[in-house]
């Protein structure tokens, strides 16, 4: 039946494709296309729409825009605007401007759910933002009384409000928001309604008003992180929370707390990850999750106590760089790692695990999301050639096989484990394990890839 549908809709299939393809600048995949055809047949099914819509032109026209249902222009805009012009758009949205924000019965008409579906469908009309905000300003302005609105209402009302907008109408807003963000309620917000909460307060909130709401956030954030040994962050629901935090305290300013019980359960709690979350172990973003509690030099002195203890702990190590990055000295934690590089009283193997930690180190950027591991590949072999050990080379061969996947680059993690693996293994039976838990490692990342491809 679904298939017959599509079928018969296969021209909705070109316009979703096509509007897909201009908003997002990216190839669109067939199951995702199929998706979103199918929710429209089944929307349409479900709310007796007509299969043909009406023509740009029809709705440009305040008549037809007036008696068209909000809730049907969401359904009718991959059709309406895949093949308009920028003029053309811009005379839909002039229309609905007029219809919506100036005629005020029209927008006081209109409930919140009406509200979001036409800033849905301007989303879709790309002549900037200016009449969206212009219509959530103008329903504000007939709304008696905000209170009556849920607090994740009101604080994506406040976010689509730009700086610009009336001022009365954004202390009101932002009045009510703050009015529900006190200790009792805090506690009982999850983090990423705070987090969407802040994100729309903080365009829009004084100096004081920031340092009043971190203090209150911080003291929320402070009790989490000493109730909780560690954050799994193979766990998703989890990562989110810390993810939240962390946006929460970019938009805040930092807020030092106490992060001592945290950081005494973390060498216990990387030492539980398993080989298949190996890889996921040391991808950078992950560790950055795991470096954010950490905002104080006394707990960053604290964990160096710790990972430096006998043999270095890169897992430590790299949590410890990320929060030297965080809070912006990553160059005097370069400098003291070249330090103990250089101090030629200590071991070859010590000196050798300060290379893999400034290796590490090496590949942090600003942005989190491209750091740049490949970097510190030529002081990995260093380290490999200075290294006596099995343990501390071991450890070299880890972090550069780990490099290379980060890029994909399958081919180049099999060869150095085919060249340094094989003098490794044929030390301990213990080597020949890890390197074996390395060749795993990596044919399962390529096998999920594979299925990945495989299924589209």
């Amino acid at each position: 039946m679904l298939l017959r549908q599509l079928n018969t809709h296969e021209s909705e299939v070109h316009t979703v494709m096509s509007q897909h393809t201009i908003r997002h600048r990216a190839p669109v995949k067939f199951s995702t296309l199929t998706r979103l055809v199918s929710s429209a047949v089944l929307l349409s099914a479900s709310t007796g729409f007509a299969v043909e819509p009406a023509s740009l032109s029809e709705l440009s026209d305040p008549g037809t825009l007036r008696s068209t249902p909000v809730t049907d222009l969401v359904v009718q805009a991959p059709s309406v605007l895949a093949s308009a012009s920028y003029s053309e758009m811009k005379n839909l949205a002039d229309t609905i401007d007029q219809v919506y924000a100036s005629e005020r019965v029209q927008v006081a008409a209109l409930s919140y759910d009406e509200l979001k579906h036409l800033q849905r469908f301007y989303n879709m009309i790309d002549v900037g933002q200016e009449q969206r905000r212009s219509i959530v300003a103008a329903w504000l302005r007939e709304v008696p009384d905000l209170q009556a609105l849920a607090f994740s209402q009101q604080t994506w009302l406040l976010g689509e409000l730009d700086p610009s907008a009336s001022a009365e109408v954004i202390v009101t807003l932002k009045k009510a928001v703050l009015s529900q963000l006190v200790p009792s309620t805090v506690e009982r917000l999850g983090q990423r309604e705070l987090a969407s909460a802040v994100r729309a307060l903080a365009p829009h909130l004084e100096e004081s008003e920031k340092t009043s709401l971190r203090q209150m956030l911080g003291q929320r954030w402070a009790s989490q992180i000493a109730s909780k040994p560690a954050f799994s962050l193979t766990d998703a629901r989890e990562a989110a929370q810390l993810r939240s935090w962390q946006e929460i305290f970019d938009l805040l300013g930092d807020y030092e707390a106490d992060s001592s019980q945290y950081i005494a359960h973390l060498p216990e709690y990387l030492a539980k990850m398993t080989v298949t979350e190996l890889y996921w172990r040391f991808r950078y973003e992950y560790v950055e999750l795991l470096a954010q509690p950490i905002r104080t030099q006394e707990g960053r002195d604290a964990l160096f106590e710790l990972a430096s203890q006998g043999d270095l702990r890169q897992d430590l190590m790299q949590v410890l760089s990320s929060s030297y990055r965080q809070s912006g000295n990553v160059k005097q934690w370069h400098h003291q790692l070249d330090e103990s590089i250089a101090d030629t009283t200590l071991t070859p193997d010590r000196r050798a695990q300060w290379m893999i930690a400034k290796a590490y180190s090496l590949g942090l950027t600003d942005d989190t999301h491209h750091p740049t591991p490949l970097v510190g590949q030529p002081l990995l072999r260093d380290a490999m050639g200075l290294a006596e050990r099995d343990e501390t080379r071991l450890a070299c061969l880890r972090q550069m096989v780990v490099n290379d996947l980060a890029y994909f680059l399958f081919e180049d993690a099999r060869t150095e484990l085919a060249q340094y693996g094989s003098g490794l293994g044929q030390t301990s039976a213990e080597s020949i394990k890890q390197i074996e838990a390395m060749i795993v490692m990596v044919e399962h990342i390529v096998g999920q890839l594979d299925a990945i491809e495989n299924q589209e």
